[in-house]
């Protein structure tokens, strides 16, 4: 992947994430080319969870996208809520199944060279994103984590540019959860 890709990538991932603090449903599109170049990226670094996660971005695109425009229970899309701890702790619990299948697939079937940072991170990411997909103010929490795992993981691979990338996601899911938080907060005020 070429430099001038590197930063097409990175731009559009900037521009998927301020649309989805300000919850503009134009994010998904920035999304689906995001993932797309870092698919590209990932299987040329030998990072499959992220590539295989990117793969996985591209159609929770398509699946956000609808969800936003006609889901819920009145197909008017879905609105800013916080999951119910059932709920919550579900989505926990198939995050730490994930893990632990991408930790075994890519031990016994890769060459993958940070097992743990790699399926952790993209374990947290699937369940993020569709928490975000459901509009879960939650969602933004599992984000900062996985960002912090991310940035640590493509340090190591050299990575700075996708590096920096992710510590500007930080701030911007910190922007994120206060305006979702709020938009929920004025919603169900009394």
């Amino acid at each position: 992947m070429t430099k001038s890709s590197k930063m097409i990538a990175t731009t559009c991932g900037l521009l998927n994430i301020f649309l989805i603090t300000r919850q503009s449903n134009w994010n998904f599109l920035f999304g689906f080319l995001n993932a797309a170049a870092f698919f590209f990226l990932f299987h040329h670094k030998k990072i499959y969870a992220d590539m295989g996660l990117h793969f996985c971005y591209m159609a929770f695109q398509v699946y956000g996208f609808y969800q936003w425009r006609l889901g819920g229970t009145l197909h008017q899309g879905v609105h800013v809520k916080y999951a119910n701890v059932r709920d919550f702790s579900m989505a926990l619990a198939v995050m730490a199944l994930l893990a632990g299948t991408l930790v075994y697939i890519l031990s016994h079937y890769t060459d993958s060279t940070r097992i743990g940072l790699d399926a952790t991170s993209s374990a947290i990411c699937l369940v993020a994103q569709w928490m975000m997909s459901k509009k879960w103010i939650q969602n933004w929490w599992l984000w900062l984590i996985a960002d912090v795992i991310a940035i640590t993981l493509y340090l190591y691979k050299g990575l700075y540019l996708t590096s920096g990338l992710y510590t500007v996601y930080i701030i911007m899911c910190c922007i994120g959860l206060y305006q979702w938080h709020r938009k929920w907060h004025l919603a169900t005020a009394p």
